[in-house]
């Protein structure tokens, strides 16, 4: 897994939720620094049942103590974009299906196909 943020961003969680109606936080990074963006692995391969759902929440800090120590602009609009000044939210996961084949993709698609409110 890799939370991937800019100056910005401060932590991050990934969470499973089971089919049997569990969830288990399965990635806490509760200080993520910009400077130490890290891919992290479980000693042994994490088996998520199908039907699992994931979830990955990020959160960010725009104040002046953080704009001072990055040296970024607190008071301009932020947008998604490459520039460590601007930010985004990327949650990286890599998986093995255990039957070679991907699920079938039900609902509306990904989320960038659905952006501006499709």
């Amino acid at each position: 897994m890799l939370p991937h943020m800019h100056m910005r961003g401060r932590e991050a969680k990934y969470t499973a939720f089971y089919p049997d109606g569990s969830e288990e936080l399965i990635l806490h990074v509760p200080d993520w620094d910009f400077d130490w963006q890290e891919i992290y692995w479980y000693g042994e391969p994490k088996v998520l049942p199908k039907g699992t759902r994931l979830r990955i929440d990020m959160w960010f800090d725009n104040s002046p103590e953080e704009a001072e120590r990055w040296g970024f602009n607190a008071d301009r609009d932020v947008v998604f974009g490459p520039m460590s000044t601007d930010e985004m939210l990327m949650g990286f996961i890599s998986c093995v299906y255990s039957d070679g084949e991907p699920p079938r993709r039900q609902g509306r698609g990904r989320a960038t196909e659905t952006a501006g409110g499709e």
